[in-house]
């Protein structure tokens, strides 16, 4: 067999180009990967992902804190929840209100609904509020409403 028809024979993909190599009476055909050119348009491309990539971590940085805060706050609840047959209810509020002063929230989210019901035996514990977005060119305001429900222990006795 030739040389020559060895070196068209096998398939070549594209960015790569055959050299050979001779050894002796052997021939050796190598596939070396050529460098890649960079086109306008690569760049462009690389340029508009950066670019997207930054606008999402400007933005999303005050985004992501606000619901940070709002799940710190629903798992609090819920820790009340499940620890609410064994303390009363103003308790329950103290715990809260101190959770909403750490995590820096507005006052109004302190304006705990903590209700407890016989029939189904469950504590649910709710709050409204709102907060605001600032932005660059932009403020959004967000109501966030945060409710947790929870099964009460039945025949074990609630300190009122």
């Amino acid at each position: 067999m030739r040389a020559s028809a060895r070196l068209n024979s096998g398939s070549v993909g594209r960015g790569s180009r055959v050299t050979r190599s001779v050894s002796g009476r052997r021939s050796l055909l190598v596939h070396a990967p050529t460098e890649p050119r960079r086109t306008a348009a690569t760049w462009f491309r690389s340029l508009v992902l950066a670019s997207t990539l930054a606008v999402a971590i400007y933005y999303g940085g005050p985004i992501a804190s606000v619901y940070v805060r709002y799940w710190r706050l629903v798992n609090e609840m819920e820790v009340d929840a499940e620890i609410a047959p064994g303390i009363n209810d103003q308790a329950l509020r103290r715990r809260l209100v101190a959770k909403i002063d750490q995590l820096g929230l507005p006052q109004a989210a302190a304006r705990f609904k903590i209700e407890r019901t016989r029939n189904p035996s469950a504590i649910e514990i709710s709050t409204v509020y709102q907060e605001t977005l600032k932005l660059p060119f932009h403020a959004l305001v967000v109501t966030l409403s945060p409710e947790v429900r929870a099964p009460l222990p039945r025949g074990r006795p609630t300190i009122e």
